[in-house]
């Protein structure tokens, strides 16, 4: 059984952002994402594999010029989610007022347990206090995921489609989410 009280989440910029983490990172999404489509039966096995080969722990944080912040919930020394927060993505918007959400995964003895919950209010109150009024991503059509972001307040936009292999496409959604009470300078 987990236990909940025991979940500490950091900020990464209270962590050093290594290859180890990296790994747990890139171990976290491979798991989650499995799961997800083992339960769901959304993407076929093939291209979801396809696409763990372009998420290696060196990669992770390859972009890291780009993050704003990255949050991490552990239990104990184990990593139980994740989420990124970055500046690409929002190029039309006034500078300063867009963010981008890269991702947020829970290991999936996690999930239903306020984890994701928790991470997305970070990411939320963190943008807040860096006066950011939109906040975009891309989403898996996971439907349990759909519904997550949809419960907290994203609006899905276009289809988009990732080749990841020759005739084997992954759908996404656009999603963007308005933060109203954005904090002002």
């Amino acid at each position: 059984m987990v236990n909940m009280e025991k979940i500490k989440y950091l900020a990464g910029s209270a962590l050093k952002l290594d290859y180890d983490l990296g790994q747990k990172v890139f171990d976290l999404v491979r798991e989650s994402s499995r799961r997800a489509n083992e339960i769901s039966k959304t993407y076929p096995d093939e291209g979801l594999e396809a696409t763990f080969k372009e998420y290696k722990p060196e990669r992770v944080w390859g972009e890291a010029n780009l993050l704003l912040e990255v949050f991490f919930a552990f239990d104990g020394e184990r990593l139980v989610g994740t989420a990124f927060l970055s500046k690409k993505n929002c190029d039309d918007l006034p500078p300063g007022t867009g963010a981008y959400l890269g991702g947020l995964y829970v290991h999936s003895e996690y999930w239903k347990k306020n984890v994701a919950p928790t991470i997305l209010d970070k990411i939320k109150d963190h943008a807040r206090k860096k006066s950011i009024k939109i906040i975009r991503g891309d989403t898996t059509i996971y439907p349990q995921t759909l519904k997550f972001y949809e419960k907290h307040g994203f609006r899905l936009g276009e289809e988009i489609f990732w080749e990841v292999l020759p005739g084997v496409k992954m759908k996404y959604y656009k999603m963007e989410l308005a933060l109203t009470d954005a904090i002002k300078k």
